[in-house]
């Protein structure tokens, strides 16, 4: 998922709304008004749905912000922080460390919009809205090194992972063959 979220941001297609009307709803959530601000995001939210350019993104940027992950959440002995990939998105250690990794994510897109997809900061702005989430556990962009950590966790893990939804469930004909319209979905035994 959060490859796709890193082709999502590559759109090139202009979101709806501009950067400071996104940064405004976000900062409009309350418990009173959740449903309000998500009815005026179903635009945005149907924009952001809609597949990027993975190949607009540069090499040297793509390594700016795998560099803010690992300052995040990689430790000095290599060790991962214990809310990565771990479902306590609502804790807030998680949320402190997520919004860490945001900020810096941010500050690379900002001082980068020559290199940067056209929209990338309004996109990245829009997928930062975890009440348009509904995550169980912060997701970082699929750089090399968050890719490396998931390697990582499953090579702890006997059985590995394995992401299933009812509709996945229903597209696979045996274990070994996945539907691809669900994908990136990871089915690892």
């Amino acid at each position: 998922m959060s490859v796709e979220y890193l082709e999502r941001i590559a759109s090139r297609e202009r979101p709806p709304l501009k950067y400071s009307e996104i940064e405004q709803k976000k900062n409009s959530f309350d418990n009173d008004n959740t449903e309000e601000v998500r009815k005026s995001l179903e635009e945005m939210e149907e924009a952001f749905k809609k597949p990027g350019d993975l190949s607009s993104w540069q090499l040297e940027l793509l390594d700016e912000i795998d560099a803010v992950f690992v300052n995040t959440y990689v430790g000095k002995g290599g060790e991962l922080h214990p809310t990565l990939f771990f479902p306590r998105a609502g804790t807030p250690d998680c949320k402190n460390k997520f919004q860490e990794y945001c900020t810096g994510v941010h500050k690379v897109l900002k001082t980068n919009p020559e290199i940067a997809p056209p929209y990338a900061r309004e996109y990245f702005l829009y997928f930062t809205i975890s009440q348009m989430r509904e995550w169980e556990f912060c997701m970082p962009l699929g750089t090399k090194s968050v890719v490396a950590a998931l390697k990582k966790m499953l090579d702890r893990v006997k059985n590995g992972f394995s992401e299933v939804s009812t509709a996945y469930r229903l597209s696979v004909a045996s274990p070994d063959v996945l539907d691809t319209r669900f994908a990136p979905h990871l089915h690892l035994r």
